[in-house]
């Protein structure tokens, strides 16, 4: 097994050797898609009703590194990223998640020449891996208007008694992306992500007795410009 492992990273070696290699930033911005959800509203206290999702936009910003093999690459980014979404029902209370994340996608991609003047498309797929920075939730109470907000702490910790909104801080998800590229570098892309991981530290919570499920899941589309520097194939 050892020896398996050794030949595979050998042979990537081998390759990324001969590879092109350049790298880049890129800004842009986020549709945070975040979804909750919360048994407590989804009883026959209030007839059913389940949490309306709402979008909620953010940041992006990041470095781009690109191994290129030809029509194949490996295109991964290292970004801030700022998610979340506006979640609760009408006429009861109203939460905006506002979450920042260092995030890290790790795409493969395939390009396609347009033409001869070394503009191209592309499109890709890999995971995504984000560590939860910090953030808020804003609560708006529905019945007196009143607000307020609670620090969000990335710690995984369970049965917290303080006044903060404690989330795990690792976040696996997948992406997909498709872009354009021109020649001299600028290019414009559009990502998908859904995360997997419910951020709730504890599944279930209870109120007078009665157990009910909750989650929450980042999900978002993201929309950036950037610009890549020249690589140079290595001998």
């Amino acid at each position: 097994m050892k020896k398996s492992i050794l030949a595979a990273v050998m042979a990537m070696c081998s390759i990324a050797a001969y590879a092109q290699v350049s790298f880049g930033g890129q800004v842009g911005v986020n549709l945070g898609l975040g979804n909750a959800k919360d048994g407590y509203f989804a009883g026959s206290i209030y007839a059913g009703p389940e949490l309306a999702n709402e979008p909620k936009i953010g940041l992006l910003a990041g470095v781009v590194a690109e191994v290129d093999f030809g029509k194949l690459s490996f295109r991964p980014e290292l970004n801030f990223i700022q998610k979340g979404s506006k979640s609760g029902i009408s006429g009861y209370d109203e939460n905006k998640f506002s979450l920042s994340y260092l995030e890290l996608p790790l795409n493969v991609v395939y390009k396609l020449e347009l033409g001869s003047k070394g503009n191209k498309v592309f499109f890709g797929l890999g995971p995504a891996i984000a560590f939860g920075l910090g953030g808020k939730i804003k609560n708006t109470d529905g019945s007196t208007g009143a607000v307020y907000s609670r620090k969000v702490k990335f710690d995984g910790k369970k049965n917290g008694t303080d006044d903060k909104a404690h989330f795990k801080a690792l976040d696996l998800g997948a992406n997909i992306l498709g872009g354009f590229q021109m020649k001299s570098g600028l290019f414009a892309r559009v990502a998908f992500t859904y995360g997997f991981s419910n951020l709730y530290p504890e599944k279930t919570y209870n109120v007078s007795g009665t157990t009910y499920d909750q989650s929450y899941k980042n999900r978002g589309v993201n929309l950036s410009v950037g610009y890549m520097l020249g690589g140079t194939k290595k001998k």
